[in-house]
């Protein structure tokens, strides 16, 4: 039921996201926007999951250039504001306020649904240098408290861009041995039943995403993701 519960969320919230973007509003000062989004959708998928066993692994990048100092400072940097602000105690106007400190230009998009309470989704429109499409979804469920139920970023591709995540999740989340290791993907338990993961995007992850666009240059682009862990008890 849990992991039902969660599927449904996510697709709610790539249903509500996929709207007319220019009737977002655009944030200014660390606050919530008070309008919310239109109610005019497309059809949309999930959010792409973990690799099966049986999944190819996603296309090594053509690239051969390796990732330039400023971009693993980027890489870092983003992921340490993403272990930040999965924690309970680092509400969402403190990562709005973070990201416009950083340069990063976020946007807010809202609404409310009497199945779900309300769903906020932010978005960064200037990203740091070799990253891009950082996303959080936040939800209130019934007694009114605000939760974030998934926050994420991209890395560039790059011969390294795998092993720079790694490598960032290793050095800004406390974690230990990962529960899940491929070449294309790794995963780690975190805390509040929560796990973060990096995967290198496969051809299918980029068809099919319903909020990012993506071109053949994108090959071997890596996310770094938190979000809830559906197998948790």
């Amino acid at each position: 039921m849990k992991k039902s519960a969660l599927t449904i969320l996510i697709i709610l919230a790539a249903l509500w996201f996929l709207v007319d973007r220019d009737q977002a509003t655009r944030v200014i000062q660390p606050e919530l926007a008070r309008e919310s989004v239109t109610e005019k959708v497309q059809a949309s998928t999930s959010a792409p999951a973990p690799p099966g066993e049986n999944e190819s692994a996603a296309r090594l990048p053509a690239q051969t250039k390796s990732s330039s100092p400023s971009e693993i400072a980027s890489l870092n940097e983003m992921a340490s504001i993403v272990s930040q602000f999965t924690q309970p105690d680092h509400p969402l106007t403190e990562l709005v306020d973070r990201l416009q400190k950083s340069g990063q230009e976020p946007k807010i998009f809202r609404d409310a649904n009497s199945e779900t309470g309300e769903m906020i989704i932010v978005r960064g429109d200037s990203p740091l240098p070799g990253t891009r499409y950082f996303h959080a979804q936040y939800f209130t469920d019934d007694a009114g408290e605000r939760f974030v139920q998934h926050m994420s970023f991209e890395f560039k591709p790059a011969p390294d861009a795998m092993a720079a995540a790694i490598s960032a999740v290793e050095k800004n989340f406390n974690v230990s041995s990962p529960t899940h290791r491929r070449e294309d993907y790794v995963r780690w338990k975190l805390g509040d039943h929560k796990i973060v993961w990096v995967k290198r995007l496969s051809d299918d992850d980029m068809a099919h995403d319903p909020f990012n666009a993506y071109s053949a240059a994108d090959r071997g682009a890596v996310r770094l993701a938190v979000e809830d862990d559906v197998h948790a008890e």
